[in-house]
């Protein structure tokens, strides 16, 4: 704007330069204002380069750290495998132990019935010669018992 009042009206000095008063005033209203919307801009614009800067940041950090769970969730699932692989020969291994102890059951089962039928034929044996004994009261000396009883002494030596 011109600084120049032209105005067929104004003619008066003092009139004059209370305009021009006004106008400069009106002028630094504008210019302030205009200079508050710039500062507004501009502190806004540093408000979105901060928060970029933040969210470049961010990003960095999620990167890193997604990197870092990749790198666990790799190391884990190997972990995982080779405990599955661990388990699968623990598995195998039980089988084939359930299959000897099986085995071996069924060994000593036979085993104690072979047992059961030497104990039993001992204690036969020992009731018979009991028996062989206590005869010697009804003929302790007839041939046959003192034969008998010498020929039980020799199997019980042995």
């Amino acid at each position: 704007m011109s600084k120049k009042i032209y105005s067929p009206l104004i003619q008066d000095p003092l009139t004059k330069k209370y305009y021009r008063q006004e106008l400069k005033l009106h002028e630094g209203l504008v210019l302030t204002g205009q200079q508050q919307f710039i500062s507004d801009l501009t502190k806004q614009r540093d408000d979105y380069k901060t928060q970029r800067d933040t969210l470049i940041d961010d990003i960095a950090v999620l990167h890193a750290n997604n990197e870092r769970l990749e790198e666990e969730l790799k190391r884990r699932r190997e972990e995982e495998e080779n405990l599955e692989a661990k388990l699968s020969a623990q598995l195998s291994m039980k089988r084939d132990l359930e299959k000897e102890n099986e085995q071996k059951t069924k060994v000593i089962s036979l085993y104690k019935k072979a047992y059961e039928k030497t104990h039993k034929g001992w204690f036969k044996y020992r009731e018979l010669t009991n028996h062989i004994r206590d005869m010697k009261f009804a003929s302790p000396y007839s041939y046959n018992y003192i034969h008998l009883v010498n020929f039980i002494k020799e199997l019980e030596d042995e």
